[in-house]
């Protein structure tokens, strides 16, 4: 009996697995915005990542956030309107669950055409134009498969606070979630 297992560990393990042989599709974002922060956030960095996420949740949701991340947060707002993505249709720290692996994706959105989209909001202090890593391709395609959307756009937007730069790679990849779902052993996304 397996026990559970959160998605991003699971990501980590797939793309350790040399048959996988996943890449993102570009190398460089297809877009990169500069964002005022006049408060840079400073501390330990997965802190820092998990603040960021609870105030973008609450911003995204009409309600207040702290002046540290006010400016990051409307940035990443006006990103995602930009993408054609509407706060009436999406949602935030969505919970996924199936088998064993459990998680949850930081955005799952629909666009003005109602194309579904799974958006990973990653912050940084070093590059912010780095495209995703395997790892992290993994797990936007683990969480689109795992919701049944293997046509999802998928969106990785990287912040870095210290310089105000913010990046967006976007991917559509049937065929990698495709594959990225038969990796998974079968019997550790059956029922629990």
């Amino acid at each position: 009996m397996y026990a559970f297992m959160n998605v991003t560990a699971a990501a980590k393990l797939l793309s350790e697995q040399a048959d996988l042989d996943l890449q993102w599709p570009e190398t460089l974002p297809q877009a990169i915005y500069a964002i005022n922060v006049p408060d840079v956030p400073s501390g330990d960095p997965l802190e820092l990542g998990e603040d960021f996420h609870a105030c973008l949740e609450a911003h995204l949701g009409g309600r207040w956030v702290s002046k540290d991340h006010y400016y990051s947060c409307s940035a990443v707002a006006e990103i995602l309107r930009d993408l054609g993505l509407e706060t009436k249709n999406f949602s935030t720290e969505v919970p996924v669950k199936r088998g064993h692996l459990v998680g949850k994706a930081d955005i799952v959105a629909q666009d003005t055409e109602k194309k579904p989209w799974v958006v990973e909001i990653k912050t940084t202090q070093g590059r912010y134009a780095l495209a995703p890593s395997t790892a992290e391709f993994c797990q936007l395609a683990l969480y689109a498969g795992l919701m049944d959307k293997p046509d999802a756009n998928l969106a990785c937007i990287r912040i870095n606070f210290k310089i105000g730069k913010v990046s967006v790679f976007i991917a559509q990849e049937k065929t990698a979630v495709l594959k990225i779902m038969n990796s998974v052993t079968p019997n550790f996304i059956e029922a629990a």
